[in-house]
């Protein structure tokens, strides 16, 4: 019918397979698959059809798995509606109670964040969701947080042009008033840092520096850093530095080093004592700026101080 008839086949076919998604069943499904063929033809015509119906509050079970499949062939079209679609997912996601249809839900904002792949959908997502993750709003925030961690692990674009932002905002959600945000923003974090080729991670430095030093306060400890395991996702980066950045780039990470321990529980930063601490003493073996070894001295100086080390 598209093929002999066109846009007038597609026109009259969309609000029967509408009313026919509303019924449950073997019909529904079909309806779906109708209009997964349709939208792999004419996507920017009818995808905007569809939202109103498909993400009406609260989001159901099936409308959440419809999206899921629609968002997969709906291509630059997404890219304009993917305000509406992803907010109103996470706005059903945040209230829903009942587990089935929250993983439903889940399901489909992977399915989104993985099909966002256009510089420009690439762009209004990074910005959607760094505006949730500065949110006044706690759960939002920890939502922001988590489905930065998700598209992390689901997309491969490239997102450099985002990472400073995505450092800054992270770092200083560790020692954010409510534990859910503290958590959120770690997992993130660590799914952040474990995405970037470690020949990336030196440019990363500086910027991780400044975000640690405007963390709290020294001698304040920070939850995020203090919790188990709690500095893994940020040794990586600081290692990066001491060991193949530049001159800049190692001064900032010994400073870095100096600025955690003051901000961290001693039985936290136990585990990377050595780990840290190990790479500094070569420094101090090889001709660098004096700069750069006056940063050394302050944390070894913290490691002489650990009696118990």
């Amino acid at each position: 019918m598209q093929q002999y008839l066109g846009a007038k086949a597609i026109d009259q076919t969309i609000p029967t397979l509408l009313e026919a998604m509303r019924d449950p069943g073997e019909t529904s499904e079909t309806a779906l698959k109708a209009l997964q063929e349709v939208m792999s033809v004419r996507a920017n015509t009818v995808f905007p059809v569809l939202i109103p119906t498909l993400t009406a509050q609260p989001i159901t079970a099936f409308n959440a798995r419809a999206l899921g499949a629609l968002v997969k062939v709906a291509g630059s079209a997404l890219n304009r509606r993917l305000d509406a679609v992803l907010g109103a997912l996470v706005k059903s996601l945040e209230k829903e109670t009942n587990e089935e249809v929250k993983g439903e839900i889940q399901s489909a904002i992977e399915s989104l964040l993985e099909s966002v792949s256009e510089e420009e959908g690439i762009h209004q997502l990074q910005m959607l969701l760094i505006s949730w993750a500065k949110d006044k709003n706690p759960t939002r925030r920890a939502t922001g947080c988590n489905l930065f961690g998700t598209f992390c692990q689901v997309n491969s674009s490239d997102t450099s042009d985002y990472r400073v932002d995505w450092i800054r905002i992270l770092v200083s959600s560790l020692d954010d008033s409510v534990e859910e945000v503290v958590s959120a923003a770690w997992e993130a974090m660590d799914i952040f840092t474990k995405s970037i080729e470690k020949d990336e991670l030196d440019v990363l430095v500086v910027p991780l520096r400044r975000a640690i030093e405007g963390t709290g306060s020294p001698g304040k400890t920070v939850p995020g850093f203090s919790r188990p395991k709690g500095l893994q996702p940020i040794v990586p980066i600081i290692l990066a530095g001491v060991l193949s950045g530049t001159q800049e780039q190692k001064e900032q990470a010994t400073l870095a080093i100096g600025d955690l321990a003051q901000r961290t529980s001693e039985q936290a930063i136990k585990v990377y004592i050595i780990q840290l601490t190990g790479p500094l003493i070569r420094i101090l073996t090889v001709p660098v700026s004096p700069q750069i070894k006056s940063a050394v001295y302050v944390p070894l100086l913290f490691k002489s101080n650990q009696a118990d080390l």
